[in-house]
């Protein structure tokens, strides 16, 4: 073997191992980028889970104040009605004393 033949055949052996070499750091980055892709996944599923729940507590509460406001309208109609009434009743509590009172000077 002349010296030419050698140093190809040193380099093709150092070219082969540095290949070898760049397979292993690529399939362990590989690997790692798998693990962190499981994770935000993983992560992901979990928030997207606290979310619905979180959406589903929203809208009980909307619901449940619409149901409350709609309640505190009525009762509002219901109380200015009633003080009506009520008005309407000393009206004529008071139209009955001044009778009573004319009836009793006559």
């Amino acid at each position: 073997m002349t010296t030419l033949e050698s140093v190809a055949m040193a380099v093709a052996v150092v070219l082969s191992i540095s290949v070898v070499a760049a397979k292993l750091v690529t399939a362990r980055l590989l690997s790692l980028s798998r693990s962190r892709i499981s994770r935000v996944a993983s992560l992901r599923q979990e928030t997207t889970g606290r979310l619905r729940s979180v959406q589903g507590q929203k809208a009980l509460v909307e619901q449940n104040k619409a149901a409350l406001t709609t309640r505190k309208m009525k009762l509002a109609k219901k109380k200015a009605r009633l003080l009506e009434e009520m008005k309407a009743i000393e009206t004529e509590e008071e139209a009955r004393q001044k009778r009573t009172e004319l009836r009793r000077v006559e």
